[in-house]
């Protein structure tokens, strides 16, 4: 869904994002360099970004495509609401993105890449726990235990595992061709 509805959007030559007014805002790379002195936010920066992120960059990466500052764009966002709904709506697309190559994945490198991309992308829901309850889904409950009582059931929990069948493999032996 388009940020601002009363905007159309295009692609560009030689990418990046063409505004119906006229403006453009191209990915930088040599054959276009950055305008010298210090970058001023202008308001393409924000739809140029969100789209950037909507295909799996990073917003490190988003930035970088446009040849901009983090830390800058970040002040920006501060000021300028806009640009701060971009880059939140850019965070939510980015994870919309890497969700769909992890459920059309074909194979096992391509899962592992859509779980790790998606663990930075949001690590707040992707990422791996391990969760320990007490009875019936209840707390852990500790006891506190002095350092003989600690050893005494290491060596108890020990002897157990030393009293133990070994375990037992059952199966029909191979015939080998020296026995026929």
């Amino acid at each position: 869904m388009p940020l601002n509805r009363d905007r159309e959007r295009q692609q560009g030559e030689g990418g990046g994002v063409t505004m119906t007014n006229g403006r453009h805002v191209r990915p930088r790379n040599p054959h276009f360099p950055k305008p010298e002195g210090r970058t001023q936010y202008m308001p393409e920066y924000a739809e140029a970004i969100r789209q950037e992120m909507a295909k799996g960059y990073s917003f490190t990466a988003a930035c970088g495509v446009f040849g901009l500052r983090p830390d800058n764009v970040r002040r920006w966002q501060g000021r300028f609401e806009d640009l701060d709904d971009a880059v939140e709506i850019g965070k939510a697309q980015r994870v919309l993105h890497w969700e769909k190559q992890l459920m059309t994945a074909p194979d096992g490198p391509t899962v592992s890449k859509s779980l790790a991309a998606l663990r930075a992308a949001a690590p707040d829901e992707w990422r791996e726990k391990t969760e320990i309850t007490g009875p019936n889904g209840g707390p852990v409950q500790l006891e506190a235990i002095d350092t003989l009582e600690a050893a005494r059931r290491i060596a108890f929990a020990l002897e157990i595992g030393r009293r133990a069948a070994p375990p037992v493999i059952e199966h029909e032996p191979l015939k080998s061709d020296a026995a026929e």
